[in-house]
């Protein structure tokens, strides 16, 4: 690893961590103990001691840092030396080096084209010498290339051939990142931008389902993500390529949030978080109301990352903003800031708009549980339940685990008295109560068809009482043909759960009940031929069993 090229080899969070303690002075001094060797001093939670030693080339031979960090093989103070000696160290220059000085230019020039017209890696990086616009024209001539050889219009691609295109394009991305950064930062970011916009208008031709286009368009991602990063170390990089992604964003009226998440790297600079925040505040103005909740949700967490004051101001200004407030509180709950979490989910129940919002019932049920405030968890619970969410039923049987037969004769007791009889059916279902589903039977006669499967083992002769109850009041408010047919279905289905004889004998008992209504005697005669018919054929074949 060398000093110029750490970057590339730190983790990413190490890396940034380090570039911050750089920047905001937490190295106090270096020194050249002797040739090669070097001492840093690192001010951390404690003053730390980075030794760092580099051969005349810049590697990096070795390094220690007396912290106690045990989480990977560098430490931020390592990475935040590293940063302050990459700035004054200047390798040795090598014989070569001092030869190719002293050497005339028509010399010089006829060397180097000799070689790159044998080595297409000298030609390459020769060529990056060229102008700008003319390096970003030739790129996206090739973009071009590969669009037009890969996808043609109308035609879907799939397996085999998005690989071969993922292929192209990476080789394409790779390029990219082999231009040297010392003086094509900017052009480095327009080439992945553009090559970023090509690739946006690809998904309808895709058929990607092995996820090779998606893994790429994570990599470019991620290859924008480093050159921001990258560009952030030179001030006159930095400047450019924040102007052009800040024209890039602002050239169209829809928002890019994924370019946005880039540019937020720049928050920590007050100059660009300035520019940044009044880009916010015009564009919050004009773009579709369906938007705005997503774009201040993003302000604020830009704020949070680098201005801790100013986002709790910010959520005092912008409280109507619902989207807004829920995101503070997934952030205060991932940081298990529990009590202020609470407080907010409160504050968020009262307002309009929000009391029936069971999301946040939830999330306070899951505060409550963090804090364990087993009341407060007890009360909720049964108050989503009895709100219709059932789910919560298993949740207070753990709750009051060996007190739940009393709190559930409270409960039965409590709903029985309600006119919205579904919570009521859901407890005693729940709790097989046969007993509490008789009785309620008795006064709701219809709902025998629903419990008369799951009654009968242990009740069989309330079933029957309570079908031929059910029966004869159907009957009585039955007044045509449609509807005595009706009661015969019911009939049948009572079959299920009485003999034949006694069947026949109760249907006999409803002709004597009705024996005026003529449509209704026909029908029930009807059913009682085909009654007969069946228990013939049932008859018909039990003698052909036995025969057997």
């Amino acid at each position: 690893m060398k000093l110029s090229n750490f970057k590339q080899e730190v983790d990413e969070v190490i890396l940034k961590r380090g570039y911050d303690y750089y920047k905001e002075g937490h190295v106090l001094g270096k020194r050249c103990v002797h040739e090669g060797h070097y001492e840093v001093l690192v001010v951390g939670h404690e003053n730390y001691k980075v030794n760092v030693w580099l051969d005349s080339n810049g590697t990096l031979l070795s390094y220690h840092c007396n912290c106690p960090f045990k989480g990977g093989p560098i430490c931020k103070h390592e990475v935040a030396a590293f940063y302050a000696l990459s700035i004054s160290f200047k390798p040795k220059e090598s014989e070569l080096v001092q030869l190719l000085k002293t050497l005339p230019v028509e010399t010089l020039v006829h060397e180097l084209a000799e070689v790159a017209g044998y080595d297409v890696n000298v030609y390459q990086h020769l060529m990056t010498y060229q102008k700008h616009s003319d390096l970003l024209a030739q790129f996206e001539l090739e973009l071009e290339a590969i669009v037009a050889k890969h996808l043609h219009f109308g035609h879907i691609i799939f397996g085999k051939a998005i690989e071969r295109l993922t292929n192209d394009l990476s080789m394409l991305m790779m390029k990219i990142d082999q231009l040297p950064d010392s003086h094509m930062m900017l052009l480095k970011c327009e080439m992945a931008l553009l090559l970023r916009e090509e690739c946006a208008g690809m998904d309808e031709q895709l058929d990607d389902t092995n996820a090779v286009f998606t893994d790429f368009l994570g990599e470019l991602h991620a290859l924008l993500q480093s050159l921001v990063f990258q560009a952030l170390d030179d001030e006159c990089a930095a400047h450019d390529v924040f102007d052009f992604l800040m024209t890039k964003l602002s050239s169209t009226t829809d928002i890019d949030f994924e370019l946005l998440d880039l540019i937020f790297e720049y928050g920590r600079h007050p100059k660009y978080l300035s520019l940044i925040m009044n880009y916010l505040k015009e564009k919050v103005d004009v773009v579709d109301e369906t938007m705005k909740s997503s774009l201040y949700q993003c302000w604020y967490e830009l704020l949070v990352r680098y201005s801790e004051e100013e986002a709790i101001h910010f959520l005092d200004q912008y409280h109507q903003i619902k989207g807004l407030q829920i995101y503070r509180l997934e952030q205060l709950i991932q940081k298990e800031a529990y009590d202020e979490a609470l407080l907010l989910v409160l504050t968020l129940e009262s307002l309009e708009g929000y009391q029936y919002d069971l999301s946040l019932k939830e999330t306070r049920y899951l505060i409550y549980e963090k804090l364990n405030q087993v009341e407060d968890m007890k009360q909720l619970a049964e108050a989503l339940f009895l709100e219709g969410h059932v789910s919560y039923y298993d949740v207070l049987k753990n709750l009051y685990h060996e007190s739940f037969a009393t709190f559930y004769e409270s409960l039965k007791n409590r709903l029985k008295s309600t006119n919205d009889s579904s919570i009521y059916l859901k407890l005693i279902e729940f709790e097989n109560d046969k007993e509490a589903m008789v009785e309620y039977i008795r006064e709701h006669l219809s709902t025998i068809e629903v419990y008369a499967k799951l009654l009968f083992d242990g009740y069989p002769l309330e079933v029957c009482e309570l079908y031929e109850q059910y029966i004869c009041e159907e009957t009585k408010q039955a007044m045509n043909r449609v509807a005595y047919r009706r009661i015969c279905l019911i009939l049948r289905r009572f079959g299920a759960y009485t003999t034949l004889n006694q069947l026949e004998s109760f249907i006999h008992s409803l002709i004597q009940m009705f024996p005026r209504r003529r449509a209704l005697k026909e029908e029930l005669h009807q059913l009682l031929q085909e009654l007969k018919g069946e228990n013939k054929e049932v008859e018909i074949e039990q003698l052909s069993i036995e025969i057997a």
